[in-house]
């Protein structure tokens, strides 16, 4: 079965790659590009959008070929595939005509719903967590919520070149390889695939030629895919001895798009904002003010996780489940704080050359 999934793995490889070319000429030919009409664009050239329907038609025709017979015909690949077709629909139409948020966010509730109800919600990990005993709407509900906080985080946070890649192969990375380990082989089929995709997509994401974006299609498809293994390796492997080491694994993995997502809206919101008012206070804007280069701010943030990963492990083994858990706020609400600072400091500095030109003008009218 290993064999069977790194074969199928390559093939997904293989079929995002060779498609691109022949989606971005497409792409460009209908105007279906990224144009860079704001201040919010990093990029000053209009890119094609054809990473998500790529990697989804790679995904999806190997998993075709796959589903019939067991271990990988289970009703969690049809769901999430199913809810993720559903939103790749969605973000392609929003990348054409952009669609009102709450729009987009009718839909994605929709989409959970359906996860929820077909029985992929947190039971087990609340037990794990001394919260059992809950009705099952109340565990429903927060499943609900952490699905449509995995989806948004990473559809907000691809702002970069090949940023949302590299967090979502550390995510399905991760997943993949503990599902394999517990032996759940769907899970370990869906994360490989993925994975292949999107080390396919980053080929041409991170080229300084024939450059293509996820685009919104791409980063809902993807983070419903990632929400979707998530509770499912959770929930197996609550029943595991080594349960909260799975936990805290996922949780770290997982914390800084999300953890971002929540301050960022927090910050909206403290300023009388809505929380979905775009804007450049996302973990990358801030340390592009530090360095603009894509690929150092890229894996600056790639190493948060990865330390950050390996510290809560440590800490979750000496001190236990709730130690790890508070080695990851401590780590990200520390690591926020230093970029407020940062923040401020560059606002300040602004402000002083916007006041030293005013004086140089003034200066030379006289």
């Amino acid at each position: 079965m290993l064999l069977r999934i790194l074969i199928s793995a390559l093939l997904v490889y293989l079929i995002v790659y060779m498609i691109v070319p022949y989606l971005r000429r497409l792409a460009l030919n209908l105007d279906w590009l990224d144009v860079a009409n704001s201040e919010r664009k990093v990029h000053t050239d209009s890119i094609p959008l054809v990473g998500g329907p790529a990697m989804a038609i790679g995904i999806l025709i190997v998993m075709l070929v796959n589903l019939p017979g067991r271990p990988f015909a289970t009703e969690l690949l049809s769901t999430v595939l199913g809810g993720g077709g559903v939103l790749l629909i969605t973000g392609i139409v929003d990348d054409k005509v952009d669609l009102r948020p709450l729009i987009k966010l009718a839909i994605q509730a929709c989409c959970a719903y359906s996860l929820c109800i077909r029985g992929f919600y947190f039971d087990g990990v609340f037990e794990m967590i001394g919260m059992g005993g809950m009705p099952v709407y109340v565990q429903q509900a927060l499943t609900f919520l952490f699905i449509i906080g995995v989806v948004n985080a990473y559809n907000l946070i691809d702002g970069i070149d090949g940023l949302a890649g590299t967090l979502f192969l550390a995510g399905f990375g991760w997943m993949g390889g503990a599902a394999l380990f517990l032996g759940h082989l769907d899970i370990a089929l869906l994360c490989a695939l993925s994975l292949a995709a999107v080390l396919a997509f980053l080929k041409y994401n991170t080229s300084s030629i024939n450059k293509i974006f996820m685009g919104d299609g791409g980063s809902l498809f993807l983070g419903f895919l990632l929400a979707g293994a998530s509770i499912s390796l959770l929930e197996r492997g609550s029943a595991d001895v080594q349960a909260p080491f799975w936990l805290i694994g996922t949780c770290a993995v997982l914390a800084l798009p999300i953890l971002d997502e929540l301050r960022v809206f927090a910050e909206r919101m403290a300023a009388g904002k809505s929380p979905l008012y775009a804007d450049n206070s996302h973990i990358h804007h801030i340390l592009m003010q530090i360095d603009p280069t894509h690929r150092l701010v890229r894996n600056w943030i790639l190493k948060i996780v990865f330390v950050v990963f390996l510290l809560a492990m440590v800490a979750s083994y000496a001190m236990g489940m709730w130690g790890g858990v508070a080695t990851i706020l401590v780590c990200l609400f520390g690591l926020f704080a230093l970029l407020q600072m940062q923040r401020t400091m560059h606002q300040q500095r602004e402000e002083l050359r916007i006041l030293e030109r005013r004086k140089s003008a003034a200066a030379s009218g006289k």
